[in-house]
């Protein structure tokens, strides 16, 4: 519940800048690409409620994988269909933003909580809370913030990541002797 929250938050603050870029002409509708985005974001929510669950066999680990599976294919699709309809929008971008830092920390927290990754990998699924934070501390202290250089990789390595993770939980739902460490 916590996690569609803060998605419907997300979706809430962001609504304003659906318009293209350069207008200010607010857009009728979603688009396709802000679509597939919030379907993104339904399905961190639903993954999100793995953490309170045993390590899921059977059907539930498929679904898990299935849900890994989407959000992967979401992210990738989700610019592309923007931009081919011509609806890329400031809320695709923050929805897009929010829903890669909230896609890492599920899954982080989710490889670890079944015991697959060392507790010390969740630094990477908080990257980018701990960017924020480190944004906040230093506007809050007077100090400077200069923009990121521009980057060819980081999308990249952001999204090998998340095809790591979805590649290991279709793993483990495949082997049968893939159990939670005791």
């Amino acid at each position: 519940g916590l996690a569609l929250a803060y998605s419907l938050w997300v979706l809430w603050r962001g609504l304003q800048n659906n318009a293209r870029e350069g207008e200010d002409e607010l857009l009728p509708n979603f688009g396709p690409g802000n679509q597939m985005t919030l379907l993104r974001g339904l399905c961190l929510a639903l993954l999100t409620g793995f953490l309170f669950a045993p390590w899921p066999q059977g059907p539930l680990a498929w679904l898990l994988v299935l849900l890994c599976t989407i959000v992967d294919v979401a992210d990738y699709l989700d610019g592309f269909l923007a931009r081919r309809a011509n609806h890329a929008t400031g809320l695709g971008a923050t929805l897009d933003m929010e829903f890669d830092g909230m896609g890492m920390l599920v899954v982080t927290l989710l490889a670890v909580s079944f015991g697959q990754l060392p507790l010390w990998y969740l630094l990477l699924g908080l990257a980018r809370y701990l960017f924020i934070f480190g944004l906040w501390w230093r506007r809050r202290n007077g100090k400077p913030i200069f923009e990121l250089p521009p980057s060819a990789h980081r999308r990249l390595y952001a999204g090998f990541q998340m095809g790591i993770m979805s590649y290991r939980a279709w793993l483990c739902a495949r082997l049968a002797h893939c159990q939670r460490p005791a």
